[in-house]
């Protein structure tokens, strides 16, 4: 039984009692008075009217009389004349209507009054005993009456009661609610604060609770700086702090392999150079401020433009270089053009007194290219610039003709519907450590006149035309179908971060859950860990409107910025997929291995499931089983 419940019967409780005791002391002192009135009444009556027969004459008209007319001067119920003997001289009694009280009222109120008794004198004579009995009809009435008003009155009262208790019950037990919320968010690892209540009982509880959320928070924030630092230590660059080249070449090799090869992705490098003589010549610590502030500009710029591309990654690969990955990137012309409008040096006058500049090269990654026939290629174009005497120059390689080409709006739109028309599911099965398949990852295709094509094909455009919340709400929507077809399975379906960060796209995707409700407790949805780290106020509104509709959530692409998604603690997430770039070859690379172990410890005791993606060999499996990973998805998964 609820504290609420037992609550209102304390109260209603004490409410009866108090109730019927004021109703026993009330009606009994009630029924006393009145038979005390009514007995004074009878001997008053007797006397007066005894006095009025001794001085009468005492012939039967006469008493028939003066019998009558007090008999009918008042409210009387007999009144009778005996002689010495007891013999009746005259009676007159009451044959009305009794009273309209219920039975069970008068035989719980029954009047006992005494009737009033005088003597009449003839003289020196005892001429009789005169008995006067008053009517109590209606002081049985004048209780009934009573009765009822003072029923009406407590129910009344009680009902006052119950609505101002109601009240005061909802302001005292308003806090309760959030303590239990609180207490469930505990038992699905979301460890949340609340408000302290002003209920001094209430506030003891919210105080520990609270205390032992911020005691997990310093915790998660401490295992989170730790993991930090060991990863920056192994794989960071530690001048720059950028990704350093041989974690680079991870994260290459796994988006060569394993990204979506549809999209169009491309390679920069951004090259610092002097303008005359060799940048390098400079003293080490001059060298080391200049490119570090080179580097921490270029991730500000691309940090700053994220409408250019999906996901980024930054890495200096040697002394003068940093490199940049892009997903599903705007053309390489469209990205120098930015560049020259908000050059990220150019407003910095150390970098001209020193006679400083960057030069760039870009390259789109191409199918089934090799890590490094890509780098060569880059290295090519770079080498071409870096020979002109040009500040800020590009060398870009043309959009080539393999990718998809989109001008205008009501192309794209006309170019969406044919794919539409055609599109369909592509499952990943996510298999947990025992070979089960936890659930499947829902990749959406087209038919591009007998090319099977993924979705990503279309997303530069999309983004350029702001559309790409349309792609997601397509892939929903036919995830959802599928799940109605496969009743037995589960699916999940990675989102873009535009489908998230307004409040109509946002609106747009819950009014396309709420349609399948019925098979919503089977659907996870994932966001970039990209998306969550830099939209923290959308990711929270995301995770309480899955949370609301009984979605699970998950992060897709988890490593770099893990540490950076604010207050990960509290919003329930059931799982992490790791990033393919830290899994890949993960059995000859002891730092990811050091950095997967603890992640996995924290992901645990967060309540979330860690899944591994894109592995490509049964030894890198083995050792991510053996660190605790609760499923990985394999390179070759795909049907």
């Amino acid at each position: 039984m609820t504290l609420n419940k037992q609550l209102w019967i304390a109260v209603l409780a004490i409410i009866a009692l108090n109730s019927m005791v004021s109703f026993l002391v009330l009606f009994f002192s009630t029924q006393q008075n009145t038979e005390e009135q009514l007995y004074l009444k009878n001997n008053d009556d007797a006397n007066s009217l005894a006095l009025v027969l001794t001085q009468a004459e005492k012939s039967p008209a006469e008493i028939r009389l003066m019998l009558s007319a007090k008999f009918d001067s008042g409210h009387y119920a007999r009144i009778r004349l005996e002689d010495n003997k007891g013999g009746i001289i005259d009676e007159i009694y009451y044959e009305g209507e009794p009273s309209t009280a219920p039975n069970w009222f008068q035989e719980l109120a029954a009047l006992e009054v005494a009737p009033g008794i005088s003597q009449v004198s003839d003289g020196w004579d005892l001429y009789g005993t005169l008995y006067v009995e008053s009517q109590t009809a209606f002081a049985m009435d004048s209780l009934w009456s009573k009765f009822k008003s003072f029923v009406i009155s407590i129910l009344a009262l009680m009902a006052a009661i119950g609505i101002i208790g109601s009240l005061i019950l909802r302001v005292i037990l308003k806090p309760l609610g959030s303590i239990v919320n609180q207490a469930n968010s505990f038992s699905e690892r979301k460890f949340i604060k609340i408000s302290r209540p002003w209920t001094a009982d209430f506030a003891r509880v919210v105080n520990a609770m609270n205390s032992l959320a911020d005691r997990f928070k310093a915790n998660l924030v401490e295992n989170n700086r730790r993991l930090e630092l060991a990863r920056e230590r192994d794989q960071h660059d530690p001048v720059t702090k950028l990704v350093n080249i041989n974690a680079f070449f991870s994260i290459l090799e796994s988006q060569l392999r394993y990204r979506d090869k549809d999209g169009q992705n491309g390679l920069l490098m951004h090259s610092l150079m002097k303008h005359q003589g060799d940048v390098q010549s400079m003293a080490p610590d001059v060298f080391n401020h200049f490119i570090k502030t080179f580097a921490e500009k270029l991730a500000e710029f691309y940090r700053r433009h994220d409408e250019l591309y999906t996901d980024f990654r930054i890495a200096r690969i040697n002394e003068t270089d940093i490199c940049v990955l892009l997903s599903e990137c705007r053309a390489m012309e469209d990205i120098a053009q930015v560049f020259v409008e908000d050059n990220p040096i150019s407003d910095l006058p150390e970098f001209g007194d020193a006679s400083l500049h960057c030069v760039t090269a870009g390259v789109y990654l191409s199918p089934n290219e090799a890590s490094y026939e890509l780098l060569d290629r880059v290295d090519e174009l770079l080498e071409e610039v870096q020979e002109q005497d040009i500040v800020f120059g590009f060398n870009l390689q043309p959009v080539p003709e393999r990718h998809y080409h989109c001008e205008s709006l009501e192309q794209w739109e006309q170019d969406f519907a044919k794919a539409s028309e055609h599109c369909h599911l592509q499952t990943v099965k996510v298999f947990s450590h025992n070979g089960s398949v936890m659930h499947y990852q829902a990749l959406l295709n087209f038919d591009d006149n007998g090319e099977v094509r993924g979705f990503g094909r279309l997303t530069e455009a999309a983004r350029r035309f702001g559309k790409v919340e349309k792609i997601d709400l397509l892939t929903l929507t036919t995830a959802l179908n599928w799940l109605a077809e496969n009743t037995d399975k589960r699916c999940s379906v990675l989102l873009y971060e535009e489908s998230i960060i307004s409040d109509k796209s946002l609106s747009q995707l819950e009014s396309t859950l709420k349609g399948s409700r019925q098979v919503l407790s089977r659907l996870s949805l994932e966001l970039r860990e990209h998306t969550a780290a830099t939209h923290p106020i959308a990711f929270r509104q995301f995770c309480r409107m899955a949370d609301k509709l009984l979605v699970n959530t998950g992060l897709k692409r988890v490593g770099e910025s893990f540490s950076k998604v604010a207050d990960v603690h509290e919003f329930g997430l059931k799982y992490l997929k790791i990033d393919s770039a830290y899994v890949y070859d993960v059995v000859n690379n002891r730092s990811n291995q050091v950095y997967l172990n603890g992640l996995a410890d924290l992901a645990h005791s967060l309540g979330m499931a860690v899944i591994a993606d894109g592995v490509v060999s049964q030894k890198d499996e083995e050792v991510l089983i053996s660190m605790g990973f609760d499923g990985i998805t394999r390179l070759d998964s795909k049907r």
